[in-house]
């Protein structure tokens, strides 16, 4: 399949029912976009890979669960992630 042409809601509806390609071509496509934003709130390459490695298990790990668009899937995980690491860190007086 072209998935270089198929809409974001027919990717996830694919990932959805287990498509391992659908899910490569979704990790490929948005990595390195949430990369430069977690790491940009951040400030750290460790902490940046590190939540995106959690957020792209997860949700291969869920995929059978409720359907999402695209930008609800991805977004508010890192978001969520990086306050809570931010809050880690100023607990721990970094």
């Amino acid at each position: 399949m072209d998935f270089l042409h198929t809409p974001d809601d027919k990717l996830c509806e694919l990932l959805f029912k287990g498509d391992s390609k659908a899910f490569e071509f979704i990790y490929n496509k948005y990595f390195k976009y949430l990369y430069r934003y977690v790491n940009h709130s951040l400030g750290s390459k460790e902490d940046s890979e590190e939540i995106l490695h959690d957020l792209f298990l997860s949700i291969w790990q869920n995929r059978y669960g409720p359907t999402l668009a695209e930008k609800e899937l991805l977004f508010p995980i890192p978001t969520a992630e990086i306050r809570n690491n931010s809050k880690l860190k100023q607990n721990k007086g970094y």
